[in-house]
Formats: C-alpha cells, structure tokens, sequence
C-alpha cells in the first residue's frame, strides 16, 4: 500500500475519532484542568506565603520614609509597591489563571457542541416523523383508516364474531405490534409490586399527572413519563413527546384500557400484575 495514502487513511481516522468523541474529550480534558488548578492552587498559595511577608516589610518602609512627605508623593510611592507585588503574585499565580480558563473553555465547548449535535437530532428525527406521518396518510386514503392502522400494527385478520354479532374478520389482538415507544410496567420498574390493584391505582395516578403537566407547562417528553413510572429513559425519549395544540389529541395515554387486548383486560381485572403500556406520543416536540 502506498505510504502517503495510508497516512491519508490514518489522517482521516483520527479526524473522525475526534470528531465523534469531542465532547467527551473535552469535558474529560475540563475536569482533569480543574483538578490540575487546585493543585497549582495549592502550590502558588504556598509560595505566597513567603512573599506576603516581604509585601507587609515593604509596605511599611514606604509609610515610614513617607511619613512627613506630602499626601500625593506617599500614594504614589504606596502604588509603586502595591504593583510591584501584584506583579509578584501574577508570576506565582498566571499558571492557575491559565488552567482554569481553558479547562472552563473546554467544558463550556464541549457544552455547546452538544447543543448543536441534539438540535441536528431533533431537526432530523422531526423531518423522518413528518415523513413518515404523511405516508401513513397516503396510505389510508388508498386503504381506508381501518386497514391502514391493521399494517401499521403489523396485525391479520382471523375468523370471528364481529360486534354486531355476525361471523366475519375480525383483528386478531394477540398480534398486533406495539409501538416503539411501548414498555412493559413489571419487575424493571422499582414502582412495580405484585399486588395488581396497587399497580393499576399507580399508573392512573401517573397518567393523572402526565395530563396535569402536559396542561401546566404545554408539553411533557416521553423520557418525563418513563422515570415517573420507574422506567430507562431513551434516546428516543428526549425527543419525543406531547403538547398542547400540537399534532395529537392534547391528552396522554398509557394504553391501559384496550379492550382489544385480552392481556390489558386481565390487568384491568386484577388477574395479570403486568401490563404493556403503549403510549399516544404526537412526535418529536421543540421547547
């Protein structure tokens, strides 16, 4: 292999390596300056300690040979000391004032790198909802909505009863596809207890909440929900969410009561102490 194009290949491994980990390198590298300006701290401080000494001997030499002097001939003669020992403690101090300031640019750059790496998230993750949204709708004004929500769920239909009573097609529940966003409320959440009651009481009252925040503050993330009810947080999470006069219905669902689902009936019924919590997310919100 050529030499100048493996340097090349090299050159743009470590570029990528370093753009990919920026912000972990820079924060890394503003804690470890901060640890480092303690210590100089610590040192400058030391050898202060000899030279405040020497700063007092000089301050009073100069009040006692100014003394009888006039009032303006002793302040300058007072500044003349007062600059020669800030210049004293500048050389004692300027390493920790230089560390301290690039470890501070480094946290706040890594910071802001961030910033701009979830904006580009958000912007993107918006546009693919949006895309995907408009498909879906494509596809139901060719199918009709009930069709569109059957492969959207990846659900078959099987032979049945139908409500009104008569033998025909009817959704087969068991297989339908939760949505991304689904979680199962089980022994992964600290909240969880085997008592099912308990369970269902506790998320109505965190359904409750989410709806009264959602109503307080005009949006809540998906991420807020999940670590009310015990849950990891996602990726996903911190971009998705509700909001008020946004593209959903204004209200936050868990799921809970789908009647379809034979599982979520035996939860409601006390019978089953877990359950699928499917939520209603309108998409990716902006603050």
């Amino acid at each position: 292999m050529n030499s100048s194009l493996l340097s090349s290949r090299i050159l743009g491994s470590s570029k990528f390596f370093l753009q990919r980990n920026a912000p972990t390198i820079l924060t890394g590298a503003g804690i470890a300056g901060f640890a480092i300006t303690t210590a100089l701290t610590i040192r400058a401080t030391a050898k202060a300690a000899d030279v405040f000494p020497e700063i007092s001997k000089d301050v009073v030499e100069v009040k006692n040979a100014t003394q009888d002097a006039p009032r303006v001939e002793k302040q300058k003669a007072l500044t003349k000391v007062y600059l020669k020992s800030s210049v004293k403690l500048a050389e004692l101090y300027w390493p920790v004032l230089v560390t301290g300031s690039a470890s501070v640019v480094c946290v706040i750059s890594a910071h802001g790198l961030m910033l701009q790496r979830q904006t580009s998230l958000v912007a993107a993750y918006t546009a693919l909802d949006a895309g995907y949204k408009a498909y879906r709708r494509r596809v139901a004004e060719v199918l009709g909505d009930e069709k569109e929500e059957i492969l959207y769920r990846g659900a078959r239909t099987v032979k049945g009863v139908t409500d009104d009573g008569t033998e025909g097609e009817v959704i087969d529940y068991d297989d339908v596809m939760p949505s991304p966003y689904a979680r199962f409320f089980d022994e992964a959440s600290v909240n969880w207890t085997r008592t099912p009651e308990y369970n269902l009481l506790f998320l109505r009252s965190q359904q409750n909440w989410a709806n009264d925040r959602l109503q307080a503050h005009g949006f809540i993330f998906l991420n807020e929900v999940y670590e009310a009810l015990g849950l990891e947080r996602s990726q996903a999470g911190q971009i998705v969410g509700w909001r008020l006069n946004g593209n959903g219905d204004g209200h936050v669902d868990f799921g809970l009561y789908n009647i379809g689902d034979e599982c979520n009936r035996a939860f409601i019924n006390g019978i089953e102490h877990t359950v699928l919590l499917d939520f209603n997310v309108d998409g990716p919100i902006k603050i």
